[in-house]
């Protein structure tokens, strides 16, 4: 009966916008379902998002501009109930042929559908009562199609909507609730089913108080779900008796299971997943909704783990970080599917079958003048824009290493015992040709990615350009956001454009992202993705890094002495591996190695890329969930971190004779001005290397030698400063990484 629904409707002529307030359903628990739980093995790099996407009637990523307004022009969404905004055009898109629509845009199908559902719900309008049953069950059999991760994690917020319109179901009669809501059950589980929903009900209420760490309830309401879960856990007997006893419940002890594993200890992950995604198929959504159980609540909190403060349906939840403005550690790993912007050929531009294995085996052999004019000459003409742009800073940045000036190291009339002095080399004179002072030679073809979003970061974008050209460093600054991106092209244009090796690239720019500073870490390994499969060596690099010299010859150095594919930084005071510096040589190898991180990284926004790195090269015993079955095994060796690549995470030793590279790595307790503290230390560091007054082609162009050289009330003397304040004596004792 219509009359039991109270809603307010407004309509305009692009959409129309609902939000539905507390009500009861239609019964639907007739519906009888038989679906499959879903399965994980999907391609690689599919666009679940439907970025750019338009099939001829909905243009997907206008439908999700409406969405996004929806919630802006509601106002204060924490302290509001969310818009929801249905688009006229989906609607008819639906009417007219749902089954296209979800062939074009399935996930966006789903949540369009959600929608739609409630407000024929809400208004009494559907054609009749089976026709409404009907239109559930293709929801729910549709849904059953993804893993619940999947749906969580895409832009369309369809778990927000379910958690909001929960309040349209409740169990039809006494007995109903006495089932869903386990009053008075006990069994051989030994769960307290009552006492495990008040505390499950009063917990997700607290979450969505923005509280800071350790505000609230001090954590008890948390130790009794863990508690009921590690029942549930400890052998097969006593999951099947919580099933039994109390399938609702034990679906939400799976959903909170499931997020505390995204959460932090993703090895755990996996079982809680695929147990939940079998009782999701089991449990259709609606009688999910009328159990009173909190459980699309938390598949809401999972899915604003990997979003960030785009869409807030949720209150305050996540108020700790959102209060950051951008700037929390945290939302670094903020990250969409519709991220990844170019496409799956363009990745692997050479095809990944044997003939395009040989071909990147046949380039990295080659110098890199051989290498830029078999590929200029052989590589089609890119037909969209992203891959023409992405092509084209490879091909500037390598070019430019051919150039002579790129290994000059000293000067008209220089002396042998002056090059060597500077730390270069002394070609001897040849017939017909003067001697010549040269940096080190780099054997192998190596372009250095970084990647960098936000206004605060762009004033230091043509500072490391600058730096990086005076190193002689090749460089692809994949610079997102209108700040980075104006500061990275203004910079690298007076740098000499091409010729200069320094290149800025921006994949977010050829489609609207809805904020103009928005980043992403997934383009980091697009680049380096593309690079290996065009076998160029990558060195990737975090921008709160600063390189005292040319890393390229100790990387080479390093990587020949011990015969490694991989290198990279770690902190002094843990024992694992970290994403700050990544050197990584061109192989098949290695490029299917990349693949299949990428690939795993992207289908699963929950999870770190660094912890990634670790589990998947084997440097630790640490676990991540849905680990690819077929990864080539490398040979990944760390770098030392006690001089020659250190960090601020554990300080380091202080041999400024050795220091090559240096990360400002967040630490354990990380305050809110720890960003300007990062900001500042590098821009002093900046201004000091590129000053007149720097006289460092006398040593090499190595800033840490001319440190190292510094005294008292000189111009680098208080730049020393700084790295000498996170200088220790002894290194301290490697913890385990979690």
């Amino acid at each position: 009966d219509a009359s039991h629904f109270s809603a307010m409707h407004h309509s305009s002529r692009r959409f129309s916008a609902v939000v539905l307030v507390g009500a009861a359903a239609p019964s639907l628990q007739h519906v009888q379902r038989r679906v499959e739980p879903p399965g994980y093995d999907w391609p690689a790099f599919t666009n679940w998002d439907c970025v750019g996407v338009h099939d001829g009637i909905v243009d997907w990523d206008q439908a999700h501009a409406d969405v996004i307004d929806g919630f802006r022009q509601h106002g204060d969404s924490s302290q509001e109930k969310p818009m929801f905004a249905l688009p006229d055009v989906v609607v008819a898109a639906l009417r007219a042929d749902s089954a296209r629509a979800f062939q074009a845009c399935p996930l966006g199908t789903i949540y369009f559908s959600v929608l739609l559902l409630y407000e024929l719900m809400a208004a009494g309008i559907a054609d009749s009562p089976e026709a409404l049953v009907d239109q559930a069950e293709l929801l729910a059999s549709r849904m059953a199609e993804f893993p619940f991760f999947v749906l969580a994690a895409a832009r369309w917020p369809t778990y927000e909507a379910l958690h909001h319109f929960s309040s349209f179901h409740e169990p039809q009669n006494q007995q109903a609730a006495e089932r869903t809501l386990c009053r008075g059950v006990r069994g051989a589980s030994g769960i307290d089913w009552d006492a495990l929903l008040q505390a499950a009900l009063e917990w997700s209420q607290e979450q969505l108080k923005g509280l800071e760490p350790g505000e609230g309830s001090g954590g008890r309401h948390g130790q009794l779900m863990k508690a009921a879960a590690d029942e549930v856990y400890k052998d097969r007997q006593s999951g099947d008796a919580a099933q039994d006893e109390c399938p609702f419940g034990f679906v939400f002890l799976c959903t909170t299971q499931a997020l505390a594993g995204g959460m932090r200890l993703t090895g755990s992950f996996e079982p809680w997943a695929r147990a939940l995604d079998k009782m999701l198929v089991e449990l259709p959504f609606f009688s999910i909704s009328g159990s009173l159980w909190p459980t699309f609540q938390m598949l809401a909190m999972f899915s604003s783990l990997s979003r960030g403060a785009g869409v807030v349906t949720l209150g305050n939840f996540q108020g700790d970080i959102h209060r950051w403005g951008g700037h929390h550690p945290v939302a670094k790993r903020f990250r969409q599917y519709g991220d990844l912007r170019l496409h799956r050929d363009e990745l692997s531009p050479l095809g990944r079958r044997e003939e395009g294995w040989q071909h990147i085996l046949d380039l990295v052999g080659l110098t890199a003048w051989d290498w830029y004019a078999v590929l200029t000459s052989q590589m089609p003409i890119a037909p969209r824009p992203i891959f023409r742009a992405a092509l084209g800073v490879v091909f500037d940045v390598v070019r430019a290493s051919t150039l002579p000036s790129s290994s000059e190291c000293g000067f008209s009339g220089i002396t042998e015992e002056a090059c060597s002095a500077r730390g270069c080399a002394w070609t001897p004179n040849e017939e017909g040709q003067k001697p010549w002072c040269q940096l080190p030679v780099v054997r192998r073809k190596v372009v250095g990615v970084t990647f960098v979003w936000g206004e605060k970061w762009a004033p230091l974008v043509p500072r490391f350009a600058a730096w990086a050209v005076r190193l002689r460093l090749g460089v692809v600054i994949v610079a997102m956001g209108e700040a980075c991106r104006r500061a990275c092209q203004t910079a690298a244009d007076a740098l000499g454009g091409g010729r200069g090796g320094v290149a800025c690239w921006d994949p977010l720019r050829y489609v609207g992202s809805g904020d103009p500073e928005h980043g992403s870490i997934l383009q980091r390994h697009t680049m380096v993705h593309l690079l290996l499969h065009l076998g160029v060596d990558t060195i990737a690099f975090d921008f709160d890094t600063f390189l005292f010299s040319d890393p390229r010859p100790r990387l080479e150095e390093i990587a020949d002495d011990a015969d490694a594919e991989v290198l990279m930084t770690r902190h002094l005071d843990a024992d694992c591996l970290n994403m700050g510096l990544l050197y990584i040589r061109a192989s098949a190898r290695t490029a299917e190695w990349y693949h299949e991180y990428l690939k795993w990284l992207h289908q699963h926004p929950y999870e770190r890329e660094q912890r990634g790195a670790n589990a998947l090269l084997g440097f630790t015993s640490q676990a991540v969930s849905f680990a690819p079955k077929r990864i080539p095994r490398l040979k990944a060796v760390p770098l030392d971190d006690h001089n020659e690549f250190a960090s601020s995470r554990g300080g380091w030793l202080g041999d400024w004779r050795k220091l090559v590279f240096f990360h400002w790595v967040n630490p354990a307790e990380t305050t809110v001005q720890w960003g300007d503290v990062k900001v500042s230390d590098l821009t002093a560091l900046y201004e000091a290397a590129l000053h007149p007054a720097s006289d460092l082609a006398s040593v090499g162009y190595s800033l840490s030698r001319a440190m190292h050289l510094a005294s008292a009330g000189s111009l680098l003397y208080p730049i020393r400063e700084i790295l000498d304040s996170m200088r220790i004596e002894t290194p301290p004792v490697r913890q385990v990484c979690w």
